[in-house]
């Protein structure tokens, strides 16, 4: 869907640094660790009973690569909750950084993952390099978005006599190129566009004048709330009209779709996805925390405090799924892709 790499933009433009920074490790431990737990536990126990004749039945491949894209979350409203009553700066940006990264590491799983479909037998050095190729696209990925986030701040920091269109133009340019060239070389462009974000809002930004500062994150802002709707309020009609004047993707129906589905929809297929994503938030969420908990006792860190029982509920309850799972979903392998939408 060619609303993603705004929406990540804007999140990326948007993060405050310091809270993020300061919950780095817990944000990556369940970012990467938890989405690939999660990705494994879902596509296992769907393939598993499919196999018993209680599910429909698909290959290996194909269901680790639909629990890679279930695996992405999405806690939007949560996290507008937890704005209202003030929570715990630790416990939102926790679930807020794991949300941002879960969905470029979903992305990469989801591609990785896909590679295999249609493979009869899978080798040991398929796998090796499968590996080797996910934490390549992972490091290029980063390097492409740090990369135009530099350039970005040194060609707005050394060029002179910059109009207001041309501050603003050349802001957003750098914003999205990141997301092309990434695409090009075969890499994450969600990855490279949030990276690029985070740089360019702490170091582009200030090379702006104040009223160019305005207008970009106003457009920014603008630009991520009309994907939202897009997303999730799609219709035949006036959506469409929208989504051409944003991107040059298809419509994308997310909630209402599924009232005009005619075929693919496998009700027990459903039901299990559901019970297994809420299997698989609870496998990686609980023991990630207490291994979080258990460092943090032995390393008698002061900048972080433990994660209660509590909070780790939330954190399970947090797991919402949302527009990435749906848009990646829409690019499924044939003859699944319906029933995975």
């Amino acid at each position: 869907c060619g609303c993603i790499p705004n929406l990540v933009a804007v999140v990326g433009y948007t993060m405050k640094r310091r809270h993020f920074f300061a919950n780095l490790s817990s944000i990556l431990l369940f970012a990467i660790l938890g989405t690939f737990a999660s990705s494994v536990v879902v596509g296992g126990l769907l393939y598993f009973l499919g196999s018993m004749g209680l599910s429909l039945q698909m290959p290996l491949a194909e269901c680790l690569a639909f629990g890679a894209l279930i695996s992405s979350t999405d806690p939007v409203s949560t996290l507008a909750v937890f704005q209202q009553l003030n929570v715990d700066p630790k416990l939102f940006y926790i679930i807020f950084g794991e949300s941002v990264l879960n969905d470029a590491i979903s992305i990469v799983l989801f591609n990785t993952f896909s590679k295999f479909i249609g493979v009869n037998v899978i080798h040991a050095h398929a796998i090796s390099y499968a590996v080797l190729d996910f934490v390549g696209v992972c490091v290029g990925s980063i390097f492409v978005g740090v990369f135009f986030g530099c350039v970005s701040s040194l060609a707005l920091k050394h060029l002179k006599h910059l109009t207001l269109m041309h501050e603003v133009s050349l802001f957003l340019l750098f914003a999205y190129m990141p997301f092309l060239v990434a695409e090009v070389l075969e890499l994450s462009g969600i990855v490279s566009v949030l990276f690029a974000g985070m740089l360019m809002k702490h170091y582009t930004s200030n090379n702006l004048s104040p009223t160019a500062q305005d207008i970009a994150s106003n457009v920014f802002h603008v630009v991520a709330f009309v994907c939202e709707l897009v997303v999730f309020l799609s219709t035949h009609s006036i959506v469409t009209l929208a989504v051409c004047l944003i991107s040059t993707t298809a419509t994308v129906d997310l909630g209402l779709s599924f009232f005009t589905m005619e075929r693919g929809l496998s009700v027990p297929f459903m039901l299990w996805a559901i019970l297994a994503c809420l299997v698989a938030r609870a496998v990686h969420v609980y023991p990630l925390a207490m291994l979080r908990n258990a460092c943090l006792r032995r390393g008698r860190s002061h900048s972080q405090s433990r994660l209660s029982r509590n909070e780790q509920h939330m954190i399970w309850f947090s797991g919402l799924r949302g527009a990435i799972a749906f848009s990646l979903s829409l690019s499924f392998p044939l003859p699944f892709r319906e029933v995975c939408t």
